[in-house]
């Protein structure tokens, strides 16, 4: 199965660096952070790995979404990373799917 990853910006307690606001919504991959900054992404990338691999998480009873915090205590964002089952294609070199080496 192949994965697209939607974030959404949840809330923000202060004032986020970065401008990500609350409702934000982008699309981010494991290879591609989107619009979301380093800091957020570095927090966010190890459940997006673990989703890409068919990952069944045993908080999440849908799963296909997961909540993180941005490691900014003091201005601390929280995100839902929802993870959207698409058909696979031959047009993208990489198709949600790390590439095998033959």
């Amino acid at each position: 199965m192949n994965y697209e990853f939607e974030l959404k910006v949840t809330g923000v307690k202060g004032h986020c660096r970065a401008g990500h606001k609350e409702g934000d919504v982008m699309k981010v991959s494991p290879l591609n952070a989107g619009n979301l900054c380093g800091t957020a992404f570095h927090a966010v990338f190890p459940m997006l790995l673990a989703l890409n691999m068919d990952a069944k998480l045993p908080w999440d009873p849908e799963g296909n979404i997961v909540h993180s915090a941005c490691p900014d205590m003091r201005n601390q964002m929280t995100m839902e990373i929802r993870r959207i089952p698409v058909e696979p294609s031959g047009d993208s070199p990489y198709a949600g799917r790390m590439l095998q080496s033959k």
